[in-house]
């Protein structure tokens, strides 16, 4: 490192410690997004997370407790909501079957709900977001004689594998989901709390913060679905729940198994259909309220 291995504890402690007041006070949201965003790069600087020397100082130097912070906060959710989530499903996998890991130690007895609920908001309404764009994209694909004869002068030239490249998963969101289910049997009542499916475009956080454009399904979801803590009473409103939101989101993504992002995505799916399973089977109050699992109108 730059500063010397002499010199770097406490360097990291104190980058840590300025990270985390940063991130818990009541600073400029444009300053916290970038916190966030240095955090993720710490975390994602090598392709193996096992081998990233830098998390060594974030597990001593913890930052949990500003991530739950976040997800339970409305306002700071809405922003901030989604990197936080995926910054805590990383460090969560960081050596996780060779030594002991604080992140999942705290994750598996976290049990305030409004941060739970936090965090099921950001992880359905992202997948949403994902199964909201291929629904607009298959009905583009279908909407007239017209793009049918595109479509099928194009198909002769273009491969369907490539073609379907388009369709990019969000494999982040999905190992979040993964390891709340898997970790903190708490989380298993956010499966089942109906929200309402609206379709909200998606605007950018703050006019400063510009970011590159995204692969369809790794959008970040807007913040006005994530700040929403009752159901409207509209009899026309369609609900739904993160379980049937995450069967929508991996029966597109089982259509296609050749590409290799959806096949990652399966490689995540399957083992938390599993994880859901098991979950779902020792949780009897879940059975009780069945009702939430099926989509309805009120």
């Amino acid at each position: 490192m730059l500063v010397g291995f002499d010199k770097a504890e406490l360097r990291m402690k104190d980058l840590m410690e300025s990270l985390d007041s940063l991130l818990c006070g009541e600073g400029s949201e444009s300053l916290k997004a970038l916190c966030l965003k240095l955090l993720l790069c710490l975390v994602t600087v090598t392709d193996n997370i096992s081998q990233n020397t830098i998390l060594e100082y974030v597990m001593i130097n913890s930052i949990f407790e500003a991530i739950l912070q976040i997800l339970s906060d409305v306002s700071t959710r809405g922003q901030h909501g989604y990197d936080a989530v995926v910054l805590l499903a990383l460090l969560v996998n960081y050596r996780k079957y060779e030594s002991v890991n604080p992140y999942i130690v705290k994750l598996s007895i976290v049990d305030d709900e409004p941060t739970l609920d936090g965090m099921g908001l950001v992880v359905g309404q992202a997948l949403t977001e994902y199964n909201r764009q291929y629904k607009d994209k298959e009905d583009g694909d279908h909407g007239g004689f017209f793009s049918t004869l595109t479509s099928m002068v194009g198909s002769m030239f273009i491969a369907d594998a490539d073609e379907k490249l388009s369709v990019q998963t969000n494999e982040a969101i999905l190992l979040a989901l993964y390891e709340a289910v898997h970790l903190n049997r708490n989380f298993i009542t956010v499966l089942a709390q109906s929200h309402p499916e609206i379709d909200i475009p998606i605007t950018p956080i703050t006019p400063v913060l510009t970011t590159p454009t995204t692969p369809l399904g790794t959008t970040p979801p807007s913040m006005d679905m994530m700040n929403s803590s009752e159901l409207p009473l509209d009899p026309n409103l369609q609900t739904s729940n993160l379980l049937i939101t995450f069967l929508k989101y991996s029966s597109i993504v089982m259509q296609d198994t050749k590409g290799l992002n959806t096949r990652l995505s399966l490689s995540l799916s399957l083992p938390l259909y599993l994880s859901l399973s098991l979950a779902l089977s020792t949780s009897p109050s879940i059975y009780i309220r069945a009702g939430n699992l099926i989509p309805r109108r009120f």
